[in-house]
């Protein structure tokens, strides 16, 4: 299973939580970045990937099995800047600090749709959740994007006074599953009975099959 999934803990710690929750027969492969992740699914085949649903969407996957929590197939993701500064820059040139998680060409065009923008912003990206809040304090993004289950570890790391904005538009789906072997009824089996412990890590309660899917 190749997995692109940034999580508060570091790719090495998922996959060992995501091993040892699967159990025997299922290998796991977590990358820290798009580019390599993208790169191994092309070169590699592997039997299972795991990724937000988004990612999925932009790498043209079908996902067999969806991610949920609270009943909910996306995720709220929040803007977050520091004081006034959004008020102070001109809207065309800020800058927006966000997860690199779909690669350097396709994260402007994400993080617009994200935030219901006309154009293409200015983008900081970043390959972990830690590089968010660095970029905010040394002014190299004017706000960042964060989702909101992470909000408050992140504005506990920091005196900063932070302003945080919901923006309706700014959901991403949560990790879905995409198959590409024969082993997806025993896969999508091992992932309904993960630990809860697991499961809060990966911001999900459960796995649903989208309308259509064959899990």
């Amino acid at each position: 299973m190749a997995v692109f999934l940034p999580t508060t803990v570091t790719p090495a710690a998922l996959e060992r939580q995501l091993e040892s929750g699967l159990g025997p027969g299922v290998d796991v492969l977590v990358y820290g970045r798009f580019s390599d992740f993208a790169s191994a699914i092309r070169g590699q085949s592997p039997n299972a990937i795991l990724t937000s649903a988004t990612v999925l969407d932009a790498l043209s996957l079908p996902t067999h099995v969806q991610g949920v929590r609270g009943g909910q197939v996306t995720e709220q993701w929040l803007l977050v800047s520091v004081g006034d500064t959004l008020d102070r820059v001109a809207p065309e040139q800020v800058r927006y600090g966000a997860l690199d998680m779909v690669g350097r060409e396709g994260l402007p065009t994400l993080v617009a749709r994200l935030l219901g923008l006309s154009r293409r912003p200015q983008v900081v990206r970043v390959v972990k959740y830690a590089d968010l809040l660095p970029v905010l304090q040394f002014g190299e993004a004017d706000a960042v994007l964060v989702p909101q289950r992470i909000l408050d570890d992140f504005t506990s790391k920091s005196r900063l006074r932070f302003r945080v904005e919901r923006v309706s538009t700014a959901r991403i789906k949560r990790p879905g599953v995409s198959f590409t072997g024969p082993e997806r009824h025993d896969i999508a089996s091992r992932l309904r009975h993960l630990d809860p412990a697991v499961r809060e890590l990966l911001g999900v309660d459960g796995w649903v099959e989208p309308r259509g899917g064959q899990p």
